[in-house]
Parts: C-alpha cells; sequence; structure tokens
C-alpha cells in the first residue's frame, strides 16, 4: 500500500508523505520522531492491515494520533482499511474507529478511483475547511 500511496498522493498529487523507512532518522529515538512528525504534519494517515495491528508501531502511532487530535481538537487522522481486519482492535484505535470513517481499499478499479478522490479530500479538508497543499 506505501507505494500505491506514494504514487498517487506524491507523485500524481504532489501531496508530501512522511514514510517511516525514507523519512524517519536511524539511530534516533523513534518514538519521539513519530511524535514530532503527527505534530508537524496535518493528516495522520492510518493504513490498517492485520500484521500492522500487532506491531507495537501501529498501538504507538494510534495513541500519539489519538491523544494529538483530542489536545488539538483538531481532525488529524485518516483512517484506511487495506485489508478486513481481526476483532480486538487495540483501545485508541478502536476510539478513532468507532468516532469516525474508515475509508476502505478495493481492488476493483472504479472503487479505487472512488477511494483517491475520498482520500485526497480527507487529507486536504479539514472542519469543513480546505488545507492550501
Amino acid at each position: 500500500m506505501q507505494d500505491k500511496l506514494e504514487l498517487e498522493l506524491e507523485n500524481k498529487r504532489g501531496l508530501k508523505l512522511c514514510i517511516h523507512e525514507r523519512d524517519l532518522e536511524a539511530g534516533n529515538c523513534l518514538l519521539n520522531q513519530i511524535d514530532e512528525h503527527i505534530v508537524k504534519c496535518r493528516k495522520t494517515i492510518l493504513v490498517l492491515s492485520p500484521e500492522y495491528l500487532k506491531s507495537f508501531e501501529c498501538r504507538y502511532v494510534a495513541w500519539s494520533a489519538h491523544a494529538f487530535m483530542v489536545s488539538e481538537d483538531r481532525d488529524a487522522v485518516v483512517l484506511v482499511k487495506f485489508q478486513p481486519l481481526p476483532l480486538g482492535i487495540p483501545g485508541s484505535l478502536a476510539s478513532m474507529m468507532a468516532m469516525r470513517e474508515c475509508l476502505i481499499w478495493t481492488e476493483n478499479p472504479v472503487g479505487q478511483e472512488l477511494f483517491w478522490k475520498r482520500l485526497a479530500h480527507a487529507l486536504l479538508y479539514t472542519s469543513g475547511n480546505p488545507i492550501n497543499a
């Protein structure tokens, strides 16, 4: 999914993504870098899959993004369900999923076109106001 996001959002739509493997510095504290990027970025995209849900990084990013969203009273998280998810989703992520729409990836080409439009809209608009890209 990361390659698809980079191609569509960065190459085709001119948005800048923060990609863990590319943009976080090795050797520096990962958790601090995650927090800094959540604060610095306009939106945090959480791409959800069963494997990602099992990771500590998922739980930490979800917790940190949720805390930032609540403390800043800002619509700062976009949820993308890449694959069907199991039961037992971690607490802060389950809270976010209960409060907001989750975009669902599809392999259907027509559905993908709608997905990209909806994702771009979610990234560029907050509380009905456009964000300058």
